[in-house]
């Protein structure tokens, strides 16, 4: 994300930006692009006095480090008197310097990169024009994703690349989340199985939607305290929440350590396979259990030595209820399926197989553990090189906001829907990667506005107001070419 956001600031040539990192040498390929405007310095922030000293040197500062260690800058800022920008969500730590931020005259503007940051402006957006015309907004859901382009998704059974740690994603996953729907406040432990199909986001992509943390926590600042539905999630590809959900459901994710004497990837998968056991979600005589004994031993490869048996005993320990949205209860209890499940699952079971494939798990290739690593690094590890987003790929984002909104007047309801779909550059080409340029640019321009002294607004602050988002949305169109398309439905 550096390098966007170090270009768009540089554009002017008016000005000397100073790239602190532990890892100089990665600072300098950067500075070294334009010398005369660009410097690299050695930076380690548990240094409190050369943090203090380097921060003084410069009228700015931008903290793009990991979340949590963003107070640690927010304190050096305070204290030296500087501003603040960050692509982060609001820190509690920093949110409870807001008096401190004030006193100093001092802007702490966060949340300004794309989830959290165009999300919001765009969100706002919408509220602010709608609530001016004197109507209400009734149900709101808000989902991103940032995905390879659809044509180097379909390299791989997931239809996804990793741009970012695959072990931080993949636990990230298995965090509940808490949304709104139908009036009721709605906790899922699980949310991958929750997932929603969604096919008018785009006429040319299949997409899925699932809830993503505490939606509720945006009630408040996006003044919906009232909505019947509000939710904000997660956008991927079709298939790839029910491939990671049966890797939660079979202990691939799992953070217990992998036991020393575990050689193959063939006695990992073998080695959930026993610990799950109790766990067994499916079994024979069901219409589950009988389309699991046809996908096993028509997978391929199923006449090897015990791939069959390793086939079944895979999709047995699988959770596949979720996926049967078609079929009654009173079936299900039965086990019955209707048709337009069976197809369902039984896609989903030959989407699993094929991402275990994928990643070796059916081959006795030999691994290496040391009674430390755990199920989830291992995981991690075989995604990483499996499915990194290499410099030759390119990245797609989609964004999509749908209001329901309803008239003061008449009272009549209707759908507006605000959407961003925009795709990047490889890194082969010399170009910035979308997630590059969405979370970078825009940080970039709130900086630049800053330091402009655009914003009326002093303390700890995120982009909610029309004087923060409307002058940096009109500059990511205007010279990013990033844009929000609105419609009425």
């Amino acid at each position: 994300m550096a390098a966007p956001l170090v270009e768009y600031l540089n554009r002017p040539k008016d000005s000397i930006i100073t790239i602190g990192n532990e890892y100089v040498d990665m600072a300098k390929k950067i500075a070294d692009t334009d010398p005369v405007h660009i410097r690299a310095a050695y930076l380690d922030i548990d240094d409190t006095n050369q943090l203090e000293s380097l921060i003084a040197e410069n009228d700015h500062v931008i903290s793009f480090i990991p979340p949590p260690l963003h107070p640690i800058i927010a304190r050096a800022c305070l204290k030296v008197g500087r501003n603040m920008t960050t692509s982060s969500y609001n820190n509690p730590e920093i949110v409870a310097m807001e008096a401190d931020v004030k006193a100093k005259d001092l802007i702490f503007l966060n949340e300004c990169g794309l989830d959290p940051g165009i999300d919001i402006m765009g969100t706002m957006k919408v509220v602010h024009e709608e609530t001016a015309k004197g109507n209400k907004i009734v149900s709101y859901e808000s989902y991103c994703g940032g995905l390879p382009v659809p044509e180097q998704a379909d390299d791989n059974p997931f239809g996804y690349k990793f741009s970012w740690n695959p072990g931080a994603a993949i636990k990230t996953s298995k965090n509940p989340a808490t949304y709104r729907s139908g009036s009721e406040v709605v906790t899922s432990p699980e949310p991958l199985k929750v997932t929603e199909i969604r096919d008018d986001f785009s006429g040319s992509m299949k997409l899925e939607t699932y809830p993503n943390r505490d939606s509720l926590s945006f009630e408040k600042t996006f003044g919906m305290n009232d909505c019947r539905k509000f939710v904000r999630g997660t956008i991927r590809f079709e298939g790839f929440s029910t491939i990671i959900s049966a890797y939660h459901d079979l202990g691939l994710s799992s953070e217990n350590a992998v036991a020393a004497e575990v050689n193959t990837l063939k006695k990992v998968l073998q080695t959930r396979i026993v610990f799950t056991d109790p766990q067994k979600m499916n079994g024979e005589g069901t219409a589950v259990g009988n389309l699991i004994a046809k996908t096993a031993s028509s997978y391929p490869g199923s006449d090897a030595n015990g791939l069959a048996a390793l086939f079944t005993s895979i999709l047995e320990r699988v959770d596949f209820a979720h996926i049967m949205r078609e079929t009654s209860e009173a079936d299900k209890a039965e086990g019955k399926m209707d048709k337009h499940d069976e197809r369902a699952v039984s896609k989903a079971m030959h989407s699993i197989l094929k991402s275990l494939d994928f990643l070796e798990f059916f081959t006795d290739g030999a691994v290496k553990v040391d009674g430390k690593k755990t199920y989830l690094q291992l995981l991690s590890e075989l995604m990483q090189g499996k499915l990194n987003l290499g410099d030759h790929d390119r990245d797609l984002v989609v964004m999509r906001h749908e209001f329901g909104i309803q008239s003061g007047t008449t009272g009549k309801e209707w759908r507006k829907t605000s959407t961003m779909v925009a795709s990047g550059n490889s890194k082969a080409s010399g170009g910035f990667s979308i997630m590059g340029q969405t979370v970078g640019f825009t940080c970039a321009i709130a900086t630049r506005l800053v330091l402009e002294k655009k914003f009326p607004q002093r303390g700890v602050l995120s982009p909610i107001y029309p004087e923060i988002y409307n002058p940096i949305l009109e500059e990511l169109e205007a010279k990013c070419g990033v844009k929000m398309r609105e419609e009425d439905c």
